[in-house]
């Protein structure tokens, strides 16, 4: 009796065993790593919220090949290239494992909606990704980062490895566009600079010339528009614009020549109050003021033509 007992016993524990692990190979096959799928090239517009953005939550749309960004009011060209990165780290999130199956959860891993960073894709209106990226940590011995992520859809909070959430955490200003100036630089003949410090510098029947009549280096002139005719900031001065109209510019640039479509303005303002000193805008994106300090951007286009 004792036997048949004992040999009922085992045949329930091992029929539980085999419904445990009948259901943990399906939740396995199940599992798709995969988090977002969709046409990258169909996406026409992405929301943000962000946790590195305290002014609040900003869209991406694409109109023809270009990108815009805009808050409120407030509409700017965007960085191509920063909404392709955006793209290709949304299509990269791959989760490591599930990391909680309930949205009682979600604190512990900041992944409610307001902790997380949230990012949504739309093709043509229709949501084609919608994430939430929360907490992350680091594992010191590997130095393997980690974060935690979860969708729109579903109570799952996954793990994701790798700098892909670091890469989506951005701010409105992360996707502007920083180009300062561009321009071919074969159509430049003139440049003539004003305010404190004035002089010209022109492209003649016998070379490049300093006012006139100094000859300059042709291959020195060659070299600075080089790294003139495309130029970007590095951070922008927002703040600076309803001072503009105010003030007279510290020094100016003007570029002239027969193939450019019109003459090209820079206007550099100096402001001894700011951490950075100088403001630098162009006629060519006269909705964007970079702040630069005696190096960088400032230094690069209203360098002596000594140093050239």
């Amino acid at each position: 009796m004792n036997n048949k007992v004992l040999l009922l016993v085992l045949v329930a524990l091992l029929a539980v065993y085999g419904v445990y692990e009948l259901a943990s190979g399906n939740e396995s096959r199940t599992f798709d790593p995969e988090i977002t799928k969709f046409e990258k090239d169909a996406v026409t517009e992405l929301r943000f919220r962000s946790k590195s953005d305290s002014l609040g939550p900003f869209a991406l749309k694409k109109e023809g090949e270009r990108w815009t960004v805009s808050r409120g009011d407030r509409s700017l060209p965007a960085s191509n290239d920063a909404v392709a990165e955006v793209l290709n780290n949304l299509l990269a999130l791959r989760a490591a494992y599930i990391a909680a199956k309930s949205s009682d959860k979600w604190p512990e891993y900041e992944l409610t909606e307001e902790q997380a960073t949230s990012v949504q894709a739309f093709a043509g209106g229709k949501k084609v990704a919608d994430v939430r990226i929360g907490k992350f940590s680091a594992n010191p011995q590997t130095q393997q980062l980690k974060f935690f992520v979860r969708t729109g859809e579903g109570d799952n909070v996954y793990a994701v490895e790798g700098m892909a959430g670091i890469l989506l955490n951005k701010s409105f200003d992360d996707f502007r566009d920083k180009t300062a100036l561009d321009f071919d630089l074969h159509n430049v003949d003139e440049l003539i600079y004003g305010g404190e410090s004035q002089y010209t510098v022109s492209k003649t029947a016998n070379g490049w010339k300093l006012d006139g009549t100094e000859d300059l280096d042709s291959t020195r002139v060659q070299n600075f528009l080089m790294n003139l005719h495309r130029m970007s900031g590095d951070e922008f001065a927002d703040d600076f614009e309803s001072k503009a109209s105010q003030l007279s510019p510290f020094r100016t640039l003007t570029i002239r020549g027969a193939g450019l479509p019109e003459d090209i303005v820079v206007k550099c303002w100096q402001d001894t109050t700011r951490e950075k000193p100088f403001v630098i805008q162009t006629s060519q994106f006269p909705e964007s003021y970079f702040a630069s300090d005696t190096l960088r951007l400032y230094k690069r286009i209203f360098k002596p033509v000594s140093e050239w």
